[in-house]
């Protein structure tokens, strides 16, 4: 998504956890952050801005720095999903471990 106006527009049961730039062409992805927060919907903020950019509410959620690994981010979004009791945290561990073996 390249806008605030897209992500709000997208329906909350199509994804399971998200990656989330804080800004977006049109601004800041507060918003949409915002509404997932609200949706129990596990995300990570990945982005080249700082931690200062963060609303007060969303400052619990990890905000990685840019460049960040692929291993990062899903190590990230398992130990989210994982804190939030959602199925996603189990599943991407036990298909991790499965492909070290």
């Amino acid at each position: 998504m390249r806008t605030v106006a897209d992500a709000l527009a997208l329906p909350l049961n199509t994804f399971d956890a998200a990656v989330l730039d804080l800004e977006l062409e049109d601004g800041s992805i507060s918003p949409f952050a915002l509404k997932l927060w609200d949706a129990d919907t596990p995300f990570v903020f990945a982005t080249g801005y700082g931690r200062d950019r963060l609303p007060r509410e969303l400052k619990s959620v990890p905000c990685l720095e840019e460049p960040v690994s692929s291993q990062t981010l899903v190590d990230s979004l398992i130990a989210r999903t994982a804190m939030l009791g959602r199925p996603l945290a189990v599943e991407c561990a036990v298909r991790r471990a499965q492909t070290v073996r």
